[in-house]
């Protein structure tokens, strides 16, 4: 119930790093972020690493970076059932561009940054969105993943950002999307979709233990009632 969840950027007041990428970074871990009229998180020019992340109903986004970046996050759930107003934006939204002042967009670079194993959904049409100034760099894969998306618009997207399987336009089939609840129920699109590359954690964000052979995508596993 706030503003915006968990906001991320270098001090306005230290003028030698305000306007780059910061040393700093932000971990989550096992986090649920709800129910925020702007965004769960937004950062500018920040690193952000994150696994068992779920972020829903945001009445603009569930996640916006911006800026520089360097970004890890694994077995995320980005669901955004935001019911209170009219949406027009994606449920995650990157790009490399970021405010200097009020008349001046600055170029970051975003460096060596993976989804793993995520779920980018919600009740919009399109729910993963890009701006990128190609000017600067962009070293983004997203691994394994559910993508809600219009197929003609998902191919417009640079596809060279999509590795591994990815799941384009399909239900996840959670147990109560719009109530908020992102369980998976049995017949889940999303069960044994994901990768078991990496440094990926062995337990969802409730402690239930991943199959680590045939992982999900998101940060629940399936459990029987």
């Amino acid at each position: 119930n706030n503003f915006i969840g968990i906001q991320v950027e270098p001090s306005p007041f230290d003028f030698d790093i305000s306007n780059s990428l910061v040393s700093n970074r932000l971990d989550l871990k096992n986090v649920a972020i709800r129910n925020n009229s702007v965004a769960g998180i937004f950062s500018r020019n920040y690193r952000i690493r994150a696994e068992n992340l779920l972020v829903s109903a945001g009445g603009q986004h569930c996640v916006a970076l911006t800026g520089a970046g360097e970004y890890r996050f694994a077995h995320c759930t980005f669901a955004n059932n935001w019911s209170a107003s009219t949406r027009q934006t994606p449920a995650v939204f990157l790009s490399n561009l970021y405010q200097v002042d009020s008349q001046t967009l600055g170029v970051g670079n975003i460096l060596q940054s993976r989804f793993t194993n995520c779920i980018f959904y919600g009740n919009g049409l399109n729910e993963l969105g890009f701006d990128f100034d190609e000017s600067g760099s962009i070293d983004l894969t997203i691994d394994n993943a559910l993508v809600r998306m219009l197929e003609e618009d998902f191919l417009e997207l640079n596809q060279s950002y999509f590795t591994g399987n990815i799941l384009v336009g399909a239900n996840p089939g959670f147990v109560n999307f719009s109530a908020g609840d992102f369980r998976l129920t049995e017949g889940s699109a999303v069960r044994g979709q994901g990768g078991n590359g990496g440094n990926l954690p062995t337990t969802d964000i409730i402690g239930t233990p991943y199959n680590l052979s045939q992982r999900p995508l998101g940060c629940f596993e399936y459990l029987p009632e």
